[in-house]
């Protein structure tokens, strides 16, 4: 307890796993701490990969515990074994659907 009786929680830092639409219709797959922090950024051009792309589309985002498991899940859905679980999984047709209770279905059973 800290002084004055108040309990002191610490947050647990999350990370975020992201996926954006852009408007030629490719995606683009990113990592990072605050994800609405970096939302603004590609909305607002700073980001050098999307900023000719924009408007973008928020698609699908996952938490991640550690920094480390959040960047190995992003370089894996940017593989081609990746894009194919992304696209079977997360996007169906041209729609923006997210399909996240097949997702954690699939993470304990083989497909």
């Amino acid at each position: 307890m800290a002084k004055g009786g108040h309990v002191i929680v610490k947050r647990k830092a999350m990370y975020y796993v992201y996926i954006l639409r852009l408007v030629n219709g490719h995606f683009y797959t990113g990592s990072t701490p605050n994800i609405g922090h970096r939302l603004t950024e590609h909305e607002n051009g700073r980001v050098k990969s999307t900023k000719n792309f924009r408007p973008v589309e928020l698609i699908w985002y996952c938490v991640f515990p550690t920094r480390l498991q959040a960047r190995r899940f992003e370089n894996y859905l940017k593989t081609g074994s990746g894009q194919a679980f992304r696209n079977k999984r997360f996007i169906i047709n041209s729609k923006s659907i997210i399909d996240l209770e097949s997702w954690q279905s699939g993470l304990t059973r083989r497909s």
